[in-house]
């Protein structure tokens, strides 16, 4: 979610983690209420009553990343460094403040249990935890691959073969892993073959008994059970779908084909379409009106809630809808998390472009910018009202040059100039390096000008925006309007 999306887990719901200034966090019921206000620069979902932060340093109103900050539900603060039961603090998983002992385990993805045996997935390695040993097992060199879509358990490939946690003794070097046959609804993308993997390209996660699945041939989208039989055949105009859950399963419709622009997977909904929610019996239930990201994206019901989207200053705001497809926690939000303990994090900065992002971040995103405002429309005024200062340069006698990012290689600017009124006449970025070491060396100016309002699509970044738009529209050297 994801970058961009999030999954709803029990209660309360957490906002996604960022060190970008601006951005600070708080958490939200399910009402809609934000209980915990946002003052945080980092928030991780409740875990036993309490939340792992960053904040303020409330005596020199700084960031402070050296402190770590527990809250219970109530926003009481409860500040680390305290005694770690496990040592170093912040390596450490269990605490000791106030004689209470908190766990945290935030690094611990998910803990299944079976037979006394502990199956533990963390970002990188999964544990075997068998009393009195622990196997830690590397995910990606042996192929770790999540849940077999036809049994629901956690599965690996290693040395060609595959392997469950069934938590079975002894039929594995590894306690808790049994051989198993190799599954057959899985994609080719880990190299194996298989009947079904000739018909079908990808296989979603098994849920609700149901498995997505996307034919080769006419990429067109169905939902299987797990021997592979149709259960729900889709129309033609649908181009990605969610997992089912609680009965109901997102789909989205419509768009066009993305063009130029990197990072969409193959499944990623198309430019412009939407989701709504269908029943098992494929009808849908709450209308397809919210919009999808461009990127990968995720919305499954849990406790009757499901993440959705709204459109608000050319970008999409998150919010949360009931199975009626109402909304009960308002799209206003930039970015919202998984619900846990019945809290979930919200981000407080506006959606859209926000001026001040612009002017203290080191990245800008100019493609919001340019969605939300018809620059050609603006004089330098206003401008320079929405994006600083401009840089000093004297590489554009007739232009203003904005700094994007910087970095070890360079900087890169965009360049806009102006007519004799002070009004947008075009604006530019290095057509072939793309970051200028210097506005002052005598590096070669571009020449290539965007004289007309174009639109980034949603989510692509500067560098492809300006590509594609630079190839699509391929302008003369910038000749300054008579006066």
């Amino acid at each position: 979610m994801p970058d961009f999306w999030s999954f709803i887990t029990v209660g309360l719901c957490t906002l996604f983690l960022t060190s970008d200034p601006g951005h600070k966090f708080g958490y939200v019921d399910k009402q809609g209420n934000e209980v915990i206000p946002a003052k945080y620069l980092q928030a991780w979902p409740f875990q036993n009553g309490f939340a792992r932060c960053y904040g303020i340093d409330p005596k020199t109103g700084k960031d402070d990343w050296l402190t770590i900050v527990f809250i219970d539900k109530n926003g009481h603060e409860y500040k680390i460094p305290a005694t770690a039961v496990d040592g170093d603090p912040f390596k450490a998983k269990r605490f000791l403040i106030d004689g209470m002992e908190i766990r945290d385990d935030r690094l611990e993805i998910q803990v299944i249990e079976k037979n006394g045996i502990k199956f533990v997935r963390g970002p990188y390695v999964v544990s075997i935890v068998a009393p009195g040993e622990k196997k830690p097992i590397d995910a990606n060199s042996c192929g770790w691959k999540g849940m077999n879509p036809s049994t629901g358990n956690q599965w690996f490939l290693m040395d060609g073969k595959a392997f469950e946690f069934t938590g079975a003794i002894g039929k594995s070097i590894v306690p808790g892993l049994e051989p198993v046959p190799m599954p057959q609804l899985i994609s080719d993308w880990y190299g194996v073959k298989t009947r079904m993997n000739e018909k079908y390209d990808y296989f979603g996660e098994l849920s609700d008994g149901l498995v997505a699945a996307r034919l080769r041939s006419s990429k067109r989208w169905h939902y299987l059970q797990p021997n592979g039989d149709i259960a729900i055949e889709l129309p033609a105009n649908v181009c990605s779908t969610q997992p089912f859950s609680e009965g109901l399963a997102a789909v989205a419709i419509g768009g066009v084909a993305w063009s130029d622009i990197g990072g969409k997977s193959s499944i990623s909904p198309l430019k412009g379409a939407t989701f709504g929610f269908i029943d098992k019996t494929g009808k849908f239930v709450i209308p397809p009106k919210f919009p999808c990201p461009a990127k990968d994206w995720h919305s499954t019901f849990k406790d009757g809630l499901a993440l959705a989207t709204a459109e608000k200053n050319a970008s999409i705001a998150l919010g949360y809808i009931n199975t009626k497809g109402d909304f009960v926690v308002p799209p206003k939000y930039l970015r919202l998390d998984e619900f846990s303990e019945g809290l979930a994090t919200f981000d407080a900065s506006p959606v859209g472009f926000n001026p001040y992002q612009w002017q203290k971040t080191r990245y800008k995103d100019i493609c919001q910018f340019l969605r939300q405002y018809n620059i050609f429309s603006m004089n330098k005024a206003e401008v320079k009202s929405l994006l600083g200062e401009p840089n000093e340069q004297t590489k554009f006698p007739d232009a203003d040059a904005y700094l994007l990012s910087s970095g070890c290689l360079g900087s890169t600017y965009i360049a806009i100039r102006y007519d004799a009124n002070e009004h947008v006449v075009g604006y530019t970025m290095p057509p072939n390096f793309w970051a200028w070491k210097s506005l002052t060396t005598n590096q070669e100016e571009p020449t290539e000008w965007i004289v007309s309002d174009q639109k980034p699509d949603a989510e692509e970044g500067f560098y492809e925006f300006f590509k594609r738009a630079m190839k699509v529209k391929l302008f003369p050297p910038f000749v300054k309007p008579a006066d």
